[in-house]
């Protein structure tokens, strides 16, 4: 490979910086400090500080990682047991605590990952050559039981107290099945047939409005100071939320006055799924209509259906 060809690989496929790794003896004496109850927290969060300077990824990421070392540094402290001399036995019975601690599969299962990650940067320095954490598993966690789900009454519930604007936004997600993106880009010429259907860009076929979108809508445009008779039509954007933060937090706002517990805008498309195959037993036009890939995309749709009844 010629000098030039080189250079230009460089340039397109950087090599990452090189990482640098703590030094075992320190790691290993801190651990042997742990003993002395009187500096443990101290000796705990030096340890922690010291092998995180080689993780890698977001700031976010590591501090899930580091929050989960600390969990586990706490478990093996009260439990009388040892970090570098952790074997399956140790390994299952904090598979085991978690259990008990966490409901949540995805929790569990991040916490292992966790502490596998720990035992990683371990082995890379030296103080750790065995595998008791990675022949142990948590628990199966199915696309269908991640998926949040407004119920009807909890519908119900932020339909009655929601203002106009707020109606129309939850019957959005709810009825229709919009993304958060689409919500955001929406405008009022994008309803068509005198609010029957709903244009979506994208999407190969027209969304056909509720009868209680519509008087929504009808509201949220009487509002806006439309008055048909004298040709004065509302337009522009129907929501002038910044970003999805702020989408967020409009519907956590209503949440909160309706006392139902937030859960995620998904939430909303997934109840508009479930709606969409109880009427219709269509999980080809359920898909269409939700604007997913197709069928396999929407087999936890189709299953959180069947478990609602």
């Amino acid at each position: 490979m010629s000098p030039l060809s080189q250079y230009i690989l460089t340039i397109l496929h950087p090599m990452p910086p090189p990482r640098s790794l703590p030094s075992p003896q320190a790691l290993r004496l801190l651990l042997e400090r742990e003993q002395d109850n009187e500096f443990i927290d101290l000796l705990s969060n030096e340890f922690i500080d010291l092998l995180a300077t080689a993780l890698q990824g977001s700031p976010v990421s590591k501090k899930n990682i580091l929050s989960g070392w600390r969990l586990y540094l706490k478990w093996v402290r009260e439990e009388g047991r040892g970090v570098l001399t952790a074997d399956l036995a140790q390994a299952e019975a904090y598979a085991a605590w978690l259990k008990v601690k966490y409901e949540a599969p995805a929790t569990l299962n991040n916490r292992l990952t966790h502490v596998r990650k720990l035992y990683g940067l371990l082995a890379e320095v030296g103080l750790w050559q065995g595998d008791a954490f990675t022949s142990v598993h948590g628990q199966v966690n199915p696309a269908d039981l991640r998926r949040p789900v407004y119920t009807d009454a909890e519908i119900e519930k932020l339909l009655e107290v929601a203002r106009p604007k707020e109606r129309v936004l939850i019957l959005l997600g709810a009825s229709l099945g919009l993304t958060g993106p689409e919500v955001l880009r929406l405008r009022f010429e994008d309803f068509l047939e005198n609010d029957h259907e709903l244009r979506v860009a994208g999407r190969s076929v027209n969304l056909q409005c509720s009868p209680q979108l519509m008087l929504a809508l009808q509201e949220v445009r009487r509002q806006q100071g439309e008055q048909p008779l004298y040709a004065v039509q509302a337009s522009g954007l129907v929501y002038d939320f910044e970003d999805d933060q702020a989408l967020r937090a409009a519907v956590f706002d209503l949440c909160r006055r309706a006392h139902v517990l937030y859960k995620a805008w998904m939430a909303l498309r997934n109840h508009a799924g479930i709606q969409l195959l109880r009427e219709t037993g269509d999980a080809k036009a359920t898909a269409q209509q939700l604007g997913i890939g197709g069928r396999q995309a929407l087999n936890p749709t189709v299953r959180l259906a069947r478990k609602e009844g």
